[in-house]
């Protein structure tokens, strides 16, 4: 028995009443004492492992050698020791062991030997691998964050930051961690966030903590953004904390900013187009009213005045035309373009334009796709966009001519003021004098302009807005003062041949005179309705006049036969003059048709591409023209 227990019979019940393992292993290793719990643990009796060496079966084998070092320094030193190891049990099941070790002499026999007690720490080696798996995903969490979070002491020292803070404000961990909050703030907002915690801490008064609001924060390099603060308590430990919340809103002010300018153009757009069509309908009064003037006027004089004043009435005509292209109510006639030649045709006329001191730099992508646009208009838009930049460089400098393929794809994050999809970019650059902020908010509005007084009309850069959104694309323009301009224009991909309107466009033809045809002429105002009217008689044909579509077909069912339809397209009354045009072609299938707006949005309808269009104003000898042009047919 004293086999079983060296160090007397009296110590072994206590030996073998203990939870903890306990195993006595001699000067050599071998087993000489093995507890009641090591034989739980391990399924083995004290018989079957007695005089055996412990590392020749409870081992695994990559544990071996480093145990028996341990023991090594035990028997060697002498000196107690820890360490921690598996053990299998009789059927190969690993438990982790930590033990503490010590070197002890029998003193019945002088015997040196090394009682070893252990506990299983499996489970809590288990746990512990569960808290750091849960405290690495939890990290993980922290630093995927989108949002910036900041965890701070109650006096407002930080403790921790995950990426995406370190991100917003350009600082690494350990640049933040130990420092006050308020050296991501400006100057002017610190000690106002200092009193708002103070405060809270005081008086428990909420004017950050659980409320978000609207700050502003300052980066590493000193450049500050907007962005939205709210912070929460958090206890533990019995300790106070806060967490920040942070969302950088420079995105969202710059969107907000951009769909304030898309809103405030569209605004203008539509007041400058309503103004153009009312001032269309006046230049065709009083177009007519000179015409008829001019047979009454005896005098060279007083017809050169009448001449004169007409010629004003076609400025003014044009003046319109801007504005409605501007407003992207300009009739256009895209067609199929390839730009890199259209800008190569025009590289003559472009350097006597802008002259020797300044150097044009093409850089023309290869395999540039075709676009669908205005040729004319795109070409003044060019033009427009060049001669601007030649102006902004007065001492020369350098223009550069760039196209390239672009693909704009999806973005919901984002406001776009372009559509997804395939556009040809075509870049105007200069490093000429530049523009500040200010001027740029205002870049687009129809006569504002930054050239002296009478050195340009303000509607350059609002026309090629107007003609570049009109067709589908849309223009960018970055600049600094100093430093220069560049605008881009983006002009969409044609995927097909586009179709022409038939669009009859005011010439000045001889005077072509009606044959007495019935004509029914729709107008809702009453001056153009009378003007026209008299012009239609004076020319040689036969009018019935309409204030809308509804009388004008009951005067149409009271006729024998009429001719042509000459209506405006937009009218009071419930019907639109397209509509009038279909229900009297269906009755009368022969009937001739000419369709006349001063609101050029009116014709993108594609009902009204099979009737012919004439724009307002037009003189007499244009509508007599395209009266006959149409009836001869």
């Amino acid at each position: 028995m004293d086999n079983y227990f060296p160090f007397g019979r009296k110590n072994r019940e206590i030996f073998d009443a203990v939870a903890a393992l306990i195993v006595v292993l001699d000067g050599s290793g071998r087993i000489k004492a093995f507890n009641k719990a090591c034989e739980q643990l391990t399924g083995y009796q004290f018989k079957e492992v007695e005089n055996r060496f412990v590392w020749d079966f409870l081992l695994p084998p990559e544990e071996i050698q480093s145990t028996r070092e341990v023991f090594h320094n035990l028997t060697s030193i002498q000196v107690a020791n820890k360490h921690i190891n598996h053990w299998q049990d009789k059927k190969g099941k690993p438990y982790l062991i930590s033990w503490s070790n010590t070197v002890v002499t029998n003193e019945e026999n002088g015997g040196l030997y090394i009682v070893a007690t252990g506990v299983d720490i499996s489970k809590h080696s288990a746990a512990i691998e569960l808290l750091d798996e849960r405290s690495a995903k939890l990290k993980a969490i922290f630093d995927s964050a989108l949002e910036g979070i900041i965890v701070a002491d109650d006096k407002g020292f930080i403790e921790k930051v995950n990426l995406a803070t370190m991100r917003m404000f350009g600082y690494k961990a350990d640049e933040l961690e130990g420092k006050n909050v308020k050296i991501l703030l400006p100057e002017n907002e610190r000690n106002l966030h200092e009193d708002y915690l103070q405060r809270y801490l005081e008086t428990g008064e909420k004017n950050i903590i659980d409320i978000g609001r609207e700050v502003i924060g300052q980066r590493e390099d000193r450049s500050q953004f907007p962005l939205y603060l709210s912070v929460a308590e958090i206890f533990y430990d019995d300790s106070k904390s806060f967490v920040a919340m942070l969302h950088d809103l420079s995105e969202r002010n710059k969107n907000l900013e951009e769909l304030h300018q898309a809103q405030k153009m569209e605004a203008m757009g539509q007041l400058t187009g309503g103004l153009a069509h009312d001032f269309n309908n006046l230049l065709t009064v009083i177009q007519g009213d000179l015409e008829m003037l001019y047979d009454y006027v005896a005098c060279d004089e007083g017809k050169e005045l009448l001449d004169d004043a007409s010629e004003n009435v076609g400025l003014g005509a044009q003046l319109i035309e801007r504005l409605l292209t501007f407003g992207r109510r300009q009739s256009l006639s895209p067609k199929i373009i390839n730009i890199n030649r259209l800008l190569s045709g025009m590289s003559s006329m472009l350097r006597r334009t802008i002259g020797e001191d300044i150097d044009i730099i093409e850089e023309f992508g290869d395999k540039i796709w075709p676009v669908s646009a205005d040729p004319g208009l795109t070409e003044n838009a060019i033009l427009n966009l060049i001669l601007n930049a030649r102006d902004a460089m007065p001492a020369g400098g350098e223009l550069i001519l760039k196209t390239e393929n672009y693909v704009k794809k999806s973005d919901k994050n984002r406001l776009s003021d372009l559509e997804e999809g395939s556009y040809v970019k075509i870049s105007v650059c200069d490093n000429g004098t530049g523009m500040s902020p200010q001027t740029l908010e205002h870049l687009y509005e129809p006569f504002f302009t930054t050239k002296p007084s009478g050195s340009g009309t303000g509607l350059g850069l609002s026309m090629v807005y107007g003609f570049v959104t009109q067709s589908g694309g849309n223009i960018k323009i970055t600049s600094q003062l100093e430093k220069g301009t560049n605008v881009v224009l983006y002009l969409p991909r044609a995927v097909e041949q586009s179709v022409e309107k038939k669009i009859l466009q005011p010439i000045s033809p001889p005077l072509r005179p009606g044959k007495g045809e019935n004509i029914l002429y729709v107008e809702d105002n009453p001056k153009v309705r009378q003007v026209n009217a008299r012009r239609l008689m004076d020319i040689g044909y036969t009018v019935f006049t309409a204030k809308d579509g509804p009388t004008a077909l009951n005067i149409y069912a009271r006729k024998d036969h009429v001719d042509l339809l000459l209506t405006d397209i937009v009218m009071p009354g419930g019907m639109t003059g397209i509509e009038v045009a279909d229900y009297i072609k269906k009755q009368q299938p022969d009937m001739k048709v000419l369709l006349t707006t001063g609101y050029s949005e009116d014709i993108i309808s594609n009902k009204g591409k099979k009737y012919n269009i004439l724009m307002k104003p037009y003189s007499k000898d244009v509508l007599a023209a395209q009266l006959r042009e149409i009836l001869d047919k």
